[in-house]
């Protein structure tokens, strides 16, 4: 007869003390060979320690003592009660932003017996609703081949909103003014976000001179801000008064200007004169916001644009100004001398010569501009006059002109005229040689 326990098969009539070592019969032979049977095969020995597959395993003992062989075959039924155990990958809480696209991060499942069974996980992510701000809860289930349920795993799946609206403000202004303080109309700003949007600054009601910073703030319905700031920069205006006294070609003119603000003269302010967009000199004006130049001109007798430029003081915000007015220039006043031959022989030439002189008023202008032109008339017998010959010779910076010429004998008239130059007041002079 056979038996069984959990670990050997034994001879009854063995001592129940040494059942791990090999058993006799009371006749005195002993058993000597194990022979087991199954789906893993033969298997030889007292012992058998092998791994059975999950169901109903049949296995057969045979046992031999040498002369009488004997066989039992028991049931033995494998039952799988571990369930699988699942583990999330990636974060839990998992956190994303409104409106974007839900990304699942998976999890592992492994089990005893059938070892891993990710694929065979149930995720049920339905409830995450990506476009509403809310915490959901994704569940994560498995059932392994032998109907265990794994513990159901839950990952929150938080739907947040940390988005700052776009805030779009009015550019950064500059305005002029002609008192202390005005008021300024900023403009109005513009935000973009899913949801409600309030938008806020903290603009004065009126602006003094300088830079004035506003800062424009927008926030969403939760809570989220953005902040940007516009600059507005107050100038005050400013007022220019020019004058120029009118001047003769090459004598001295004295532009006169006048600077005021908010209706108080400036002082110290930097004036540029131009004339004819021509820069001619710089001045500062004094304590009663009063500037003077001196120049002596050298333009030809017409009437000129005088301009007095304040360009923009950013460091006291003074707007920068500008006035202007005509500068009549006049001819320079002259007069012509005859200094050539009066008599002269036949047989010699005739030098016909003149002389420009300008009045002494100590400016003196450049006389090579003149021109002087000779006209030579023969007086007739009636005392008529023909015009023998004319010249126009152009003056030294002497202011004289002269020309030498033959002549037959007679008697001439020699008439000297200065050309119309617009520098000089046209002159003549006339003499008998």
């Amino acid at each position: 007869s056979v038996f069984y326990n959990r670990q050997n098969s034994y001879d009854p009539y063995s001592e129940l003390n040494d059942l791990l070592k090999p058993t006799t019969l009371l006749d005195g032979r002993k058993i000597e060979s194990y022979n087991w049977k199954g789906t893993f095969g033969n298997i030889e020995g007292s012992n058998l320690n092998i791994k059975l597959p999950i169901g109903i395993n049949n296995i057969t003992l045979e046992v031999s003592d040498g002369i009488l062989t004997t066989k039992k075959t028991i049931t033995v039924e494998v039952e799988d009660s571990n369930p699988p155990e699942i583990t999330l990958k990636g974060v839990n809480p998992q956190t994303i932003e409104i409106g974007t696209l839900y990304i699942e991060l998976g999890a592992t499942a492994l089990d005893k017996v059938y070892g891993d069974v990710s694929e065979s996980i149930a995720i049920d992510s339905t409830v995450v609703d990506v476009n509403t701000v809310g915490s959901y809860s994704v569940e994560y289930d498995v059932v392994d081949a032998s109907g265990n349920n794994a513990s159901q795993v839950v990952r929150t799946v938080n739907v947040v909103d940390t988005t700052a609206p776009v805030l779009t403000i009015p550019s950064d202004i500059t305005v002029d003014t002609d008192t202390k303080v005005t008021t300024v109309n900023i403009g109005i700003a513009t935000a973009t976000d899913i949801f409600d949007v309030t938008i806020t600054n903290d603009a004065p009601v009126t602006y003094p001179l300088g830079t004035t910073t506003v800062t424009w703030t927008a926030t969403d319905a939760n809570g989220n801000s953005s902040t940007k700031t516009q600059k507005v920069n107050v100038f005050a205006k400013t007022s220019l008064n020019v004058f120029a006294q009118p001047v003769q070609y090459s004598d001295e003119t004295i532009l006169t200007v006048k600077l005021t603000s908010l209706g108080e003269s400036l002082a110290g302010k930097t004036i540029e004169f131009n004339i004819e967009n021509i820069i001619v000199g710089t001045v500062t004006t004094d304590s009663n916001g009063t500037a003077t130049l001196s120049k002596n001109i050298d333009l030809m007798a017409s009437s000129y644009e005088v301009k007095a430029v304040l360009n923009s003081v950013d460091d006291n915000y003074l707007r920068g100004s500008q006035s202007t007015t005509d500068l009549v220039v006049l001819p320079e006043n002259i007069e012509i001398q005859y200094n050539g031959d009066i008599i002269v022989e036949h047989t010699n030439p005739l030098i016909i010569s003149a002389k420009v002189v300008q009045e002494d008023d100590g400016f003196y202008g450049d006389l090579t501009k003149n021109t002087v032109r000779f006209e030579v008339s023969k007086v007739n017998n009636d005392n008529t006059l023909t015009v023998v010959q004319t010249y126009e010779v152009p003056c030294y910076s002497t202011g004289i002109a002269t020309i030498t010429k033959e002549f037959t004998v007679g008697v001439y008239k020699v008439t000297a005229t200065t050309l119309d130059n617009g520098y000089f007041t046209p002159v003549s002079n006339e003499v008998i040689v």
